[in-house]
């Protein structure tokens, strides 16, 4: 197998970034010589993540333009230009063999760029329902790899394979298996709550006005919470307050395959990457879709879940500490529908995605 030269453009969010990430790693899981290059954001969460993870970073200049206000489309509009020609110096210093798109709107102009420059594409779409980007690019790219066998609808036929979404190595090592009843066997029950790589405002209030309603299982219960920056002193100092010893607070998690592993169940968003990763975890989900999500993506991604029994749904104008507290009880206190929502995702699961993806790539430029 030749070494292979790949950009892996998009990113500006975790759900964007980390199926890249994945699809790194196995890259240089093929070959250690393979050279892998990212271009995202100059603001997005791949600026703190793809050097800790070890790969070199390219920005554009280039703002996103669906949901804005019309003088940030119009301040948008006039960046792609310099965004397209930004592209074009990446493509010609670097000189790759492939170009892979995971989505964001920096995709938008070095996939054009990439398609003029006559370079192979390859895009990922994580959600159900496609992104406007990849929905564009669809018609210029070569191939397309979808998450869900419903997002083919949405796509030329012909350019799309169904390879599920690509989740990093460390989660395929293999977790524990089923969730514990703090009840039945007198253990510590494992909560992890998360909104996403940036937090979630409305999950963090609902926690912490959840915590009396959780007083009758307060000394098994032990609460691994990511806040986000902006709400972590306020939701570190609410636990203090309330007497919760057994909790750990944190602003980012790096180590998410860690908690996953250790978790029982998980209170989230509904972002496709999380989808994928607790899936080929197995492991039972509270989901509280985020409601302005772009075409409502988390609602139709979490529905997918839902339908199969694999989580719970808690939709964001219903969510209340109380209302919050009863969903994690109520399965607290039944194990056996914990392990069967843990079995039903992992049906769902699919952990050799990055690998599907990879190697899609990898045909695609004809390199065997």
């Amino acid at each position: 197998m030749s070494k292979v030269k790949v950009i892996i453009v998009g990113g500006g969010t975790g759900g964007h970034l980390y199926p890249g990430i994945a699809l790194a790693q196995e890259f240089k899981r093929k070959d250690a010589d393979n050279q892998i290059l990212f271009v995202g954001t100059r603001r997005g969460l791949e600026q703190a993540i793809v050097p800790r993870e070890g790969f070199a970073l390219k920005t554009l200049w280039i703002d996103g333009l669906v949901g804005m206000p019309w003088h940030k489309v119009l301040m948008g509009l006039l960046k792609l230009p310099i965004a397209l020609l930004q592209s074009f110096k990446i493509l010609v210093n670097f000189r790759p063999h492939l170009v892979v798109g995971v989505g964001g709107y920096v995709t938008g102009p070095f996939m054009l760029a990439a398609f003029l420059w006559r370079v192979p594409q390859l895009i990922q779409e994580q959600n159900v329902f496609p992104g406007t980007t990849n929905r564009i690019l669809a018609y210029l790219v070569d191939r397309i790899a979808i998450s869900f066998a419903r997002s083919e609808a949405y796509f030329p036929s012909k350019k799309v394979q169904l390879t599920g979404n690509p989740i990093r190595q460390e989660f395929l090592g293999g977790t524990k298996n089923g969730s514990r009843s703090s009840h039945s066997l007198g253990r510590t029950f494992h909560l992890l709550v998360f909104g996403g790589s940036q937090g979630a405002h409305q999950i963090n209030v609902a926690m912490i006005e959840a915590l009396p309603h959780l007083e009758s299982v307060k000394e098994c219960l032990q609460i691994v919470h990511q806040t986000g920056t902006q709400d972590f002193a306020w939701v570190e100092e609410n636990y203090q307050k309330a007497g919760w010893e057994k909790t750990e607070i944190l602003n980012f998690i790096y180590d998410m395959a860690i908690k996953y592993n250790d978790a029982d169940l998980i209170v989230c968003r509904a972002g496709a990457t999380t989808l994928a990763e607790i899936t080929v975890a197995g492991k039972p989900a509270i989901m509280i879709p985020f409601p302005l999500a772009v075409h409502n993506h988390q609602e139709i991604n979490a529905g997918v879940l839902e339908e199969i029994g694999a989580a719970q749904i808690i939709h964001n104008h219903e969510l209340t500490g109380k209302r919050l507290a009863q969903a994690v009880l109520s399965l607290i206190n039944t194990p056996e529908k914990l392990i069967e929502m843990g079995e039903r995702g992992k049906e769902l699961g699919r952990a050799d995605a990055a690998e599907q993806v990879v190697k899609m790539g990898y045909e695609l430029i004809h390199v065997m």
